[in-house]
């Protein structure tokens, strides 16, 4: 509900018939006041947009909104140090891109099993790679072969035959969902930042594939461009900045100065599926492709990385 709405007792009665049937309401970019009290009682949560309000209002307002049974989100929130302060006013939700966002610390380096991870991973997105390089990469990586082995036997897969070698896993998946499959279980072992930043990868990655083959790009730029998308967040999984992470694995330079400068058919895919994944642009037509094109594009890639995403985080 917007900030905007008049609150009278025709919309009162229209939520509470709503709440009724079993909707969650939410007020966006709330105002306390004496008119909204009555709305307090019937939502579920209250969105309070830290940019609109001081230090001192965001307590109050927090104090006063604890007296009624809501959830509290925290939107706008751009940097993990005001995620931290909002979490620890008592916010339960919070929205913005700062879980995108690395925390740079001087200094720090990648482990050195970390950076066996993203090798393994740079293989994997190789187009020329073959099974038996890659049956060897995973016999020496014994927790990405478990969480291989796990996905293929769960029952969301629907795959009534046993696996339990990595060869007929690899012969039965194939190169393309196995170069998914195992970069987000590489992943997944590298860090504990929230499982939305997995998705987020993922659906970057995607998206950036399906505008290369939208375009009729060779399937060798499709996969390139995948790579692309996956590994420009690299640097909020690991904070740790790109150009130290990127020069310490075997990246094409083409690859690289798409993710650091924007630079290319890559660099310009890239900033066109930043921009559409923080709804800030879908005027394609002039630069990628038409809007409606773009669109479909988008909504496939957030339905496919919420799928993949079931049974591999």
């Amino acid at each position: 509900m917007l900030e905007d709405v008049v609150i009278d007792q025709q919309l009162i009665d229209s939520v509470s018939d709503l709440v009724s049937q079993g909707y969650i309401i939410a007020l966006d970019d709330f105002v306390y006041s004496d008119e909204a009290k009555p709305l307090l009682d019937l939502v579920h949560i209250v969105k309070l947009d830290i940019r609109a309000l001081t230090d001192e209002q965001l307590q109050q307002h927090i104090t006063l909104l604890r007296k009624y049974t809501i959830k509290l989100l925290a939107e706008k929130v751009e940097t993990w140090a005001e995620f931290r302060y909002c979490k620890a006013l008592g916010f339960d939700f919070f929205q913005g891109y700062f879980f995108a966002s690395p925390e740079l610390l001087n200094g720090k380096k990648a482990p050195h099993n970390r950076l066996s991870t993203l090798r393994l991973m740079v293989k994997v997105n190789e187009p020329l790679v073959n099974f038996s390089e890659l049956e060897t990469l995973f016999t020496q990586d014994p927790f990405i072969y478990y969480k291989l082995l796990r996905y293929i036997n769960s029952a969301y897969t629907g795959i009534r035959k046993s696996f339990d070698d990595i060869r007929s896993i690899l012969v039965f998946l194939g190169l393309d969902q196995l170069r998914t499959l195992v970069s987000i279980m590489a992943l997944s072992t590298m860090t504990e930042k929230p499982p939305l930043l997995f998705v987020t990868m993922l659906q970057r990655a995607k998206l950036c594939e399906l505008i290369a083959a939208k375009l009729k790009l060779s399937k060798k730029l499709q996969n390139e461009f995948f790579t692309v998308g996956l590994f420009s967040l690299l640097e909020a999984f690991l904070d740790i900045p790109a150009e130290k992470l990127l020069s310490q694995v075997p990246l094409s330079d083409a690859i690289k100065n798409a993710i650091l400068k924007k630079e290319g058919l890559g660099g310009k895919i890239l900033q066109c599926a930043i921009n559409i994944e923080r709804q800030q642009c879908f005027k394609c037509t002039s630069c990628i492709a038409s809007e409606p094109v773009i669109k479909n594009c988008y909504y496939t890639a957030i339905n496919w990385s919420d799928d993949i995403t079931k049974t591999t985080i």
